[in-house]
């Protein structure tokens, strides 16, 4: 079995939009802007987390663990 990567659960669509804000989110000059793109990268790694644990067949969504976020995008 290979071993997966959260981006593996996403669309391509989601994968670039991933990206993209999370450049948005490292170039933000005011805390009001890095609030907005975190929790858009937030909302993205969620939807992956439970495509996870869908795929899984995790039925205690306590039980699934991921990788750090910063990490699983690099």
């Amino acid at each position: 079995m290979t071993k997966k990567k959260i981006e593996d659960f996403l669309t391509n669509t989601e994968k670039e939009e991933l990206l993209e804000n999370y450049k948005c989110l490292r170039e933000a000059r005011t805390k009001s802007e890095a609030n907005y793109f975190g929790e858009a990268v937030n909302h993205l790694l969620n939807k992956a987390r439970q495509r996870i644990i869908k795929d899984a067949g995790i039925h205690d969504e306590n039980a699934a663990t991921v990788q750090s976020k910063r990490k699983a995008l690099f």
